[in-house]
């Protein structure tokens, strides 16, 4: 059985906003919607009769288990956070690359986690948010969930990096010289010389 004949995505039923059709229940072939609890903001997966007849209203919030991070979000409420703070918050470290050059999230999103998850889904593993087009904001249509190596590439980061008598990108130093990109990125980010995080082989994370 594939996806169920009634959509209920965008529909709301008291604190629960349905997000997208998650599959079916493998023993009944009951068809479940994630969706997200406005009461304790965080996702759940409920029972599309539980939604229409059964009057649910909530996720349960204590005894219904959520996709969580450690910090008791979900990975996509925080990367939304995230988000937010580097484009709107002058106090964020990464803002000057970001809302300090006119990088911003769009109005439909930036007050509605529920309508920015509707629009990019679910986070695959191991990916983190990314604007396919960099010199555009966070909106609808410009965002997608990117490994790191795609985002590398994709990044201003992708510029060349002289060192060594050599002229390379991020993801191409990474692959020379053996040291994750994420790792020479964050060193980067920390202020580190370009000689220092490309020289060390230590990680310092």
């Amino acid at each position: 059985m594939g996806a169920p004949t009634k959509s209920l995505g965008g529909h709301i039923f008291g604190d629960l906003t349905v997000i997208f059709f998650a599959g079916r229940e493998p023993n009944h072939g009951a068809a479940l919607w994630r969706c997200w609890c406005a009461r304790c903001k965080n996702m759940c997966t409920i029972r599309a009769q539980s939604l229409i007849h059964s009057g649910v209203k909530t996720c349960g919030c204590s005894s219904i288990t959520h996709g969580l991070t450690r910090g008791g979000k979900p990975y996509e409420y925080k990367s939304w956070i995230q988000m937010k703070d580097r484009c709107h918050n002058p106090k964020s470290k990464p803002y000057q690359d970001y809302g300090g050059r006119g990088i911003f999230v769009c109005e439909e999103w930036r007050n509605d986690f529920a309508r920015f998850l509707k629009d990019v889904g679910p986070r695959p593993k191991g990916t983190s948010i990314e604007r396919i087009d960099n010199n555009k904001g966070y909106e609808p249509g410009n965002c997608k969930w990117a490994t790191v190596k795609e985002q590398a590439n994709n990044r201003r980061s992708s510029r060349l990096i002289h060192f060594d008598g050599k002229s390379m990108t991020l993801m191409q130093w990474s692959e020379h010289l053996g040291i994750g990109a994420n790792t020479i990125w964050a060193r980067l980010n920390r202020g580190w010389s370009i000689q220092k995080a490309l020289s060390s082989r230590l990680t310092y994370l």
